[in-house]
């Protein structure tokens, strides 16, 4: 199939990213924007005496038990990253992309 085949059969695709691509970063930002608002990054990396709360528990109770970061040593592992880091990341961006 060379490549010009592969655009006439993604057509539809193609034109529908673009017709909504605009509306979807739009709400992928305010989505992004809602962790900063609320306060849960400031709560995350809050280094108050005072605080108790686990980062591991902020995490589970924001995005449930897949983003335990005990689900995440072996890739933290491969990656050098710690595991909070990872789940972190990957619970936003999953947040994120099914709201949008």
């Amino acid at each position: 199939m060379n490549k010009e085949t592969r655009r006439m059969i993604n057509k539809p695709a193609i034109e529908f990213v673009s017709e909504f691509s605009a509306v979807y970063f739009h709400t992928i930002t305010l989505h992004l924007g809602s962790f900063v608002e609320d306060g849960f990054l400031k709560a995350l990396y809050d280094k108050s005496p005072s605080r108790t709360t686990d980062n591991n528990q902020l995490l589970i109770e924001r995005f449930g038990d897949a983003a335990n970061p005990a689900n995440f040593n072996s890739q933290a592992q491969a990656t050098n990253i710690q595991p909070a880091i990872l789940s972190l990341i990957y619970s936003i961006a999953l947040y994120t992309a099914s709201r949008a």
